[in-house]
C-alpha cells in the first residue's frame, strides 16, 4: 500500500510503515523485517504466514486507491476512489474475499491509508489475476502493491511489486507479525475517521460528496434552518429539560421510549429528525465517512428542534451524540470481511 508522492516536502520514511489486515478472526499487524532494528518498541510475534488468522492455500493482494500525500486529493476523493476500486475488484475478480486493511506511520499521524486485501484460492479459475491487480494499480496511480502466497504449511512467498513507469518490478519482502498497537491509527488525526467534532467539517465533507442524490436535499434543509442557529444552539442556556435514552438499536426500543415519554408527559423525538428521516436509508448505504457526516448533521438539526420546544416541558430523545459516536467508532475499528453488497 504505497503511493506516488509529488510533494517531497511531506515525504515519509517507508521503513516506519506499519500495516494491518482485518480478518474475521481479528486484526493482523505487521511490518517489514527491516524496520525491527530501528523500532525497538515493536514486539514481534512471528513470521507473517504463521498467523492462525490467515487463510491457507491462497494468494493475497493488498492494494489501495488512497493518495494521502498528494495535497490535491482530499479525504473525500480518497474515499470515492477506494469505493470505485472495490467495485472494480468485485467485477474483475468475482467470488474473491475482500478484507479491509490499512497502513499508518506512528511518527506522521495524518498519513493513514485504507485499502483492501484481495484473497483468492490457489486454484482460482481466472489465471491472470496478477495482471488484473497490476492494471488496477496503474489505473489508481499506486506506486506499489503487495502480493503474498500462503501455502497450507504456513510457508509464504512475499513480493512487493513496484510500479516504475507503470511497469511492475518485483522485490522480495519479508514481513513480520507484531503485537497489536494500543490505539487505532484512524484516531491519530481528525481527518482519518468519521467521528465528527465540528459541524463545519461534517458539512464540508457532505458538500463535496456528489455520488449521492440526497446530498443536495440535505444541504437545502440545513440552509433553510440556518447554519448559525444550528452551530450555536448548544451555547444557548434556554433549553427544555432533556432526557436521552442511549444504547444499541434493539427491537422494541421505540415502543419503550414512546411509553416512557407518555408517562413523563414528555415530547418524544428520534435522533434523526422527521425533516430528513426519509434520507436515512440512502445515507446508510454510503461509505462510513459520509454516514458519519450525515448523522453528525442530523444531531445538530435535532439540537435546533430541541431549542424550539417549550422550556418547561421535558423532551425525551431516542439516542443522541453518545450513540452516534459509539457507532462511528465501532465502524472504524471493527474487524471483518467486506460484505458482497
Amino acid at each position: 500500500m504505497y503511493t506516488n508522492n509529488d510533494n517531497h516536502k511531506d515525504e515519509v520514511d517507508w521503513l516506519d510503515c506499519i500495516s494491518a489486515i482485518e480478518t474475521g478472526r481479528g486484526t493482523i499487524f505487521f511490518c517489514d523485517r527491516d524496520i525491527l532494528p530501528l523500532r525497538r518498541d515493536l514486539q514481534v510475534i512471528g513470521d507473517f504466514g504463521k498467523s492462525r488468522k490467515l487463510m491457507r492455500n491462497v494468494v493475497m493482494y493488498s492494494i489501495t486507491a488512497y493518495n494521502p500525500m498528494n495535497k490535491q486529493i482530499e479525504v473525500v476523493e480518497n474515499v470515492k476512489r477506494n469505493t470505485l476500486l472495490v467495485e472494480e475488484i468485485r467485477l474483475r475478480l468475482p467470488g474473491c474475499a475482500i478484507l479491509n486493511n490499512y497502513s499508518f506511520f506512528p511518527s506522521r499521524p495524518k498519513h493513514f491509508e485504507r485499502g483492501f486485501t484481495v484473497v483468492l484460492p490457489l486454484n482460482y479459475p481466472i489465471r491472470d489475476h496478477n495482471e488484473i491487480v497490476c492494471a488496477l494499480a496503474v489505473k489508481y496511480r499506486q506506486a506499489a502493491y503487495f502480493r503474498c502466497v500462503v501455502f497450507n504449511d504456513g510457508n509464504v512467498e512475499q513480493k512487493l511489486i513496484l510500479m516504475i513507469d507503470n511497469k511492475p518490478k518485483e522485490v522480495d519482502e519479508q514481513l513480520m507479525i507484531i503485537e497489536r498497537v494500543n490505539y487505532h491509527p484512524a484516531f491519530m488525526h481528525h481527518t482519518n475517521h468519521s467521528v465528527f467534532h465540528d459541524y463545519r467539517i461534517a458539512l464540508d465533507i457532505l458538500s463535496r460528496w456528489r455520488s449521492c442524490s440526497a446530498v443536495d436535499e440535505l444541504l437545502s434543509v440545513v440552509s433553510s434552518i440556518g447554519r448559525n442557529d444550528v452551530k450555536t444552539v448548544f451555547n444557548n442556556q434556554k433549553m427544555p429539560p432533556i432526557i436521552v435514552i442511549e444504547g444499541p438499536k434493539l427491537k422494541g426500543m421505540e415502543s419503550v421510549c414512546s411509553r416512557l415519554s407518555s408517562s413523563l408527559g414528555a415530547t418524544y423525538l428520534r435522533s434523526v429528525p422527521v425533516c430528513i428521516r426519509h434520507m436515512k436509508k440512502v445515507f446508510d448505504s454510503q461509505p462510513q465517512l459520509i454516514r458519519g457526516a450525515f448523522y453528525a448533521i442530523s444531531n445538530y438539526i435535532l439540537g435546533q428542534e430541541l431549542f424550539t420546544h417549550p422550556q418547561t416541558l421535558p423532551v425525551l430523545v431516542d439516542r443522541y451524540w453518545n450513540s452516534t459516536v459509539a457507532h462511528g467508532i465501532v465502524n472504524e475499528v471493527g474487524d471483518g470481511i467486506l460484505s458482497s453488497h
